[in-house]
């Protein structure tokens, strides 16, 4: 396994001494940024069975104080890595990280209160990927325009691909910040007692994503035939509010926790 990486990210090093430590020369470490020099990323993915890419901008604050770097990253990055997929020899199935930002609002979509939660009134099941897009933020727009070449690189150029619109992915070794991995931030920040910070009243339901059901999410034969590359919501049945996290002690009540209205 090839593992390309600018090591932007807080936690990268870390992860890659792990991985070099745990999977010896199994794992090959490649210090690169998917914008610059396509002649050697065409190069790593003649080599490979299968491309998985996670490279990306994540936060939509970032995004907000800086959309160009935000586009580059994110729209101008996944064009790279699509066009090196294609100019190489085998052109390996690409799986691509979206996010559920590209549904924007879920405008006309109403709600109810249940218990200490709201609820989507008329979708028990959450939004499915028919769902029409509507995106929302700098980061919504440049997810959702790389999300849709991905899906239009394989009916143009017959490239086998899918998209997976995932949201709050959480599991070890993250390094969570409060920008992005709210997960391993609540857990961070009760441990060495930080503020926290919850945007609306405690009841909005986040889905959060453990990275282990997630390592197979779908019979991967089946999804990169070239007519059947589309998106997939990843689901899962861990729906938690702010209040839960702490209600149900997945952290110690932090000796701060601030709740703001969902416009502050």
């Amino acid at each position: 396994m090839t593992v390309y990486d600018n090591f932007s990210r807080p936690g990268a090093r870390a992860n890659s001494r792990w991985l070099q430590d745990r999977h010896g020369r199994t794992v090959r470490i490649v210090r690169g940024d998917i914008r610059r020099s396509r002649a050697r990323l065409v190069g790593l993915v003649d080599d490979a069975d299968l491309v998985i890419h996670n490279a990306g901008q994540v936060a939509v604050t970032t995004s907000v104080q800086d959309p160009g770097g935000d586009f580059d990253i994110n729209a101008a990055g996944t064009l790279e890595v699509l066009e090196a997929v294609r100019a190489s020899r085998r052109r390996p199935p690409l799986i691509f990280s979206s996010t559920n930002k590209v549904y924007g609002a879920l405008k006309g979509v109403r709600t109810r209160r249940e218990g200490r939660r709201y609820a989507l009134a008329d979708m028990p099941g959450g939004v499915t990927e028919e769902f029409p897009l509507d995106f929302h933020s700098p980061y919504g727009c440049s997810k959702g325009a790389a999300d849709q070449y991905v899906l239009d690189y394989a009916r143009v150029y017959g490239l086998r691909t899918v998209v997976f619109r995932k949201s709050c992915v959480y599991g070890p070794r993250q390094f969570g910040v409060e920008d992005q991995g709210w997960v391993a931030w609540f857990t961070i920040a009760a441990e060495h007692g930080y503020p926290i910070t919850i945007y609306g009243d405690g009841r909005q339901v986040r889905v959060y994503l453990p990275w282990r059901p997630a390592r197979r999410p779908l019979p991967l034969p089946l999804a990169f035939r070239p007519q059947r590359s589309r998106p997939l919501r990843l689901r899962n049945r861990q729906l938690k509010t702010g209040d839960d996290f702490f209600l149900r002690r997945h952290v110690a009540p932090p000796s701060s926790a601030a709740i703001l209205p969902p416009d502050t």
